[in-house]
């Protein structure tokens, strides 16, 4: 019900039903921001919920399609991208790709070297 109610941008839902604990995998978090018209609030409550993303060198990341967003909202998409890499996600050589803006792509960088720290 959850995917569905993502896949149709039904923003009430999809929060009701994850306020009511509807359950999920980071297919579904990877899918719904991959989607035109995602909602950067509703992937950061979906990231919320995840305790851990795992990275697949031969996919593209769904830190990869925040940043696409970059540039609509960029203090929105930090603190979406803050999370998603606090839970573990990175770009992948597929990102790299895209045509992430050189913005978004320091501040992973800048992120990412905090957490090394």
């Amino acid at each position: 019900a959850l995917e569905m109610a993502l896949k149709r941008n039904h923003e009430a839902v999809a929060r009701y039903l994850l306020d009511k604990g509807a359950d999920f995998d980071e297919g579904i978090l990877f899918r719904y921001a991959a989607q035109e018209g995602s909602n950067l609030n509703i992937i950061f409550t979906l990231a919320e919920k995840l305790d851990k993303i795992e990275v697949d060198d031969t996919m593209w990341s769904t830190l990869g399609c925040v940043c696409l967003k970059y540039d609509e909202n960029p203090d929105q998409c930090k603190k979406v991208m803050k999370l998603l890499i606090k839970k573990g996600d990175r770009l992948t050589p597929k990102d790299l790709q895209l045509q992430i803006s050189g913005k978004a792509k320091q501040f992973i960088d800048d992120q990412i070297e905090l957490i090394v720290k």
